[in-house]
């Protein structure tokens, strides 16, 4: 199903953590609270590293939020079920997995004295080239638009439009296209001047950001 998720790397790491858990067990012989042992373990950090985790973040949590597990004993469902309905697996076999409830929504958010901090703050670590960084104009721009990371890194220079006063966000294509709608954002005054700004530094690339890939942050790290 990987052409048909929207992230099919994260798809490939829930199974990892599921097999690195529960792979020791037979498909047809496991029992609730083996899941629910499963969930609690991942929750807490306990459960066991599957090969080929990234050395890097082994020193770091491996706490996972609920999302998280709810969508990991999601997707050991869906595999029963699509082997029950493709496959000619026994539907007797298949063990009654009940999908952990949603987490509630996240309400975090910047008030106007942090937001205003963090803009002032990226503009003081200004390279020595005396041309706005990528992360100088991914800020102002999530900030000013509140657009989801991936709609500000792959924003083309022909969306935004200064005239009109107004950024029109496009559509992820390609082989895992988003569900998210296609959105136009009202340019805001304190904006304004960023973007003209960029619009005269632009190097020829066809992103606002120069290319589409991830930040790779040159700040200090601050606690």
């Amino acid at each position: 199903v990987d052409s048909q998720v929207s992230d099919s790397n994260r798809r490939k790491v829930s199974i990892a953590w599921l097999r690195a858990s529960l792979g020791k067990f037979p498909a047809a012989n496991l029992p609730p609270l083996t899941l629910r042992t499963y969930a609690i373990n991942r929750a807490n950090g306990s459960a066991p590293i599957y090969p080929g985790y990234p050395e890097h973040r082994l020193s770091l949590s491996k706490c996972a939020a609920p999302g998280t597990v709810r969508q990991e004993i999601s997707l050991l469902r869906t595999a029963y079920l699509f082997a029950v309905e493709n496959a000619g697996y026994n539907p007797a076999c298949a063990p009654k997995i009940k999908v952990p409830a949603a987490a509630p929504p996240k309400d975090i958010w910047l008030d106007e004295e942090e937001a205003t901090w963090l803009l002032r703050f990226v503009q003081v670590e200004e390279p020595e080239t005396g041309r706005m960084s990528r992360m100088w104009r991914f800020i102002w721009l999530t900030l000013g638009t509140a657009g989801r990371k991936a709609a500000v890194l792959s924003l083309p220079g022909d969306r935004v439009d200064l005239k009109i006063g107004r950024i029109q966000f496009q559509k992820a294509e390609g082989k895992n296209p988003s569900n998210k709608k296609q959105v136009s954002v009202a340019i805001a005054d304190w904006l304004l001047p960023m973007l003209e700004r960029a619009e005269q530094e632009d190097v020829g690339q066809p992103w606002v950001l120069d290319v589409d890939t991830e930040l790779q942050s040159q700040f200090r790290t601050l606690k």
